[in-house]
């Protein structure tokens, strides 16, 4: 249920992450007791990390956000690409060296891009997890599960395109 004070408390977030103050967030808005919906601060993570905003993300794990069900194939993806796209000159090895390995000639990052990229950087004696057949398993089961749930990868893709 959205509450005036539930939107309040999410708009003030919003303000202390743009303004870069964990502390306001950790004493103003992070009260003991306060719960928060499912997938309620996951945008917010989001900006979090692309941001390096670290002593908010500590501020995260330490109210037990759960980051098993934040960090999806999908949503590590989607990481990377925001990444790659807003990261100005911090970024700019991660593009060139992902200009020339990667897979398809579209701008969403796959993990497995990722993974060449870091075996170039590391030599063969590395195999990233991204690479492995096990993981790529995974990625397929995945992509299942989002046709079945009807939103496939596709449609990611796309939507991901047109946020960019």
């Amino acid at each position: 249920m959205d509450t005036p004070t539930n939107r309040l408390n999410l708009n003030q977030l919003e303000i202390a992450i743009r303004l870069n103050r964990a502390d306001i967030a950790r004493d103003k808005i992070f009260l003991e007791g306060r719960r928060w919906k499912k997938n309620e601060l996951d945008e917010f993570l989001h900006t979090m990390i692309l941001n390096d905003q670290n002593e908010f993300v500590q501020l995260m794990i330490d109210q037990g956000f759960n980051f098993e069900e934040f960090l999806s194939v999908h949503r590590l993806e989607k990481l990377y690409t925001d990444c790659l796209h807003n990261g100005g000159s911090k970024t700019e090895l991660f593009q060139q060296m992902w200009e020339r390995r990667r897979i398809y000639k579209m701008d969403w990052v796959m993990l497995r891009d990722i993974g060449k990229i870091l075996k170039d950087l590391i030599g063969d004696f590395y195999e990233p997890l991204y690479l492995s057949s096990f993981f790529q398993k995974q990625v397929v089961e995945v992509d299942k599960e989002e046709l079945s749930e009807g939103e496939s990868r596709s449609e990611l893709l796309s939507s991901a395109s047109s946020e960019s």
